[in-house]
């Protein structure tokens, strides 16, 4: 099939509709056109984000069409955060890689908006929409979606980080403290475990930790004292080679509960031969850099767009 120029896009226009389950191979196709390398690789973990996740809102899919070929995908999300808030989030966007610039991200973009808007949404952000996500913000090696964003109104621009660590035994091998245990976590407890994640860290974590019972072997490890959980690190939860969550309550910081549970993960994926992973979304760089080497990787901008009163939503064809 011979692909059509921008230009030709324009004349012969294109339309927009709601996703559905037949658009899945075009949609991972597109994104294997239009992303990095390493964004695409684990195809089943993106599969599940776009078609089966947020198990806690609602989730929002649109494509667009030129003819026969789908040439364009924006999906979303619509949830409630834990202000009680409506916001919306930008999963995915993505244009065939020979016809941008014709208008079809905007004319995607401009419909999504207006059906987060209808929804409630008072905020739309760039990625970051927990509990399942795919970035934490736009990678800035994706200069052209920040200019896009940027064009498009978004602003108030936030940079989160993912930091590296090589692996290697030394890396994962240090001191572990006394008087309490420290496992992988198991089926039979995810009730009592969840309910905890729930209670002490909210229902974002708690959804997203939930993933890990998913992965064989269960990619989550914690720690328990006198029968209480004190701490929970997670890998792998929304895509592989990702580090996080991680938590250690309050009352058991600085005995080094984190340092030992984020070494019990990386000894998973060294075990597995992984020469390096990443820590997503990083809070605390200096924890990362002394307990493992840690060095800053995936620079990534969140932006954000405050939306108006809800308006119709735009027509489904251009």
């Amino acid at each position: 099939m011979t692909s059509a120029t921008p230009g030709q896009v324009m004349d012969m226009g294109f339309s927009i509709r709601v996703a559905d389950a037949a658009d899945r191979g075009d949609v991972i196709s597109l994104c294997r056109d239009s992303l990095l390398a390493e964004d695409t690789a684990d195809v089943d973990g993106l599969t599940r984000l776009l078609w089966e996740a947020p198990d806690g809102g609602d989730a929002l899919r649109l494509v667009a069409h030129v003819g026969s070929r789908l040439v364009g995908a924006c999906f979303g999300t619509l949830g409630i955060g834990s202000d009680l808030a409506i916001s919306g989030s930008v999963t995915l966007i993505a244009v065939q890689s020979d016809i941008r610039r014709a208008g079809i991200g905007r004319a995607l973009l401009a419909e999504l908006e207006a059906q987060l808007r209808m929804g409630g949404a008072t905020e739309v952000s760039t990625g970051a929409g927990q509990p399942h996500y795919w970035w934490p913000g736009i990678d800035v090696q994706y200069q052209a979606a920040l200019e896009f964003f940027g064009s498009s109104g978004y602003g108030k621009p936030e940079e989160i980080v993912n930091m590296m660590v090589a692996l290697s035994r030394p890396v994962v091998t240090g001191p572990r403290p006394g008087g309490m245990e420290i496992r992988r976590l198991t089926t039979a407890e995810a009730p009592e475990f969840l309910r905890w994640m729930e209670m002490t860290w909210g229902p974002e974590w708690a959804r997203e930790v939930q993933l890990a019972l998913a992965r064989d072997p269960i990619s989550c490890h914690v720690a328990r004292e006198n029968g209480d959980y004190i701490g929970f690190a997670g890998y792998d939860t929304n895509r592989l080679g990702w580090f996080g969550p991680m938590g250690t309550s309050p009352a058991a910081r600085g005995r080094g509960v984190g340092a030992t549970l984020l070494r019990c993960c990386l000894r998973d994926y060294l075990d597995r031969g992984e020469v390096e992973c990443q820590v997503a979304w990083v809070g605390p760089r200096d924890f990362y850099r002394v307990a493992v080497s840690a060095q800053v990787g995936r620079t990534f901008v969140r932006m954000r767009k405050a939306m108006a009163s809800a308006l119709p939503s735009t027509a489904l064809s251009r």
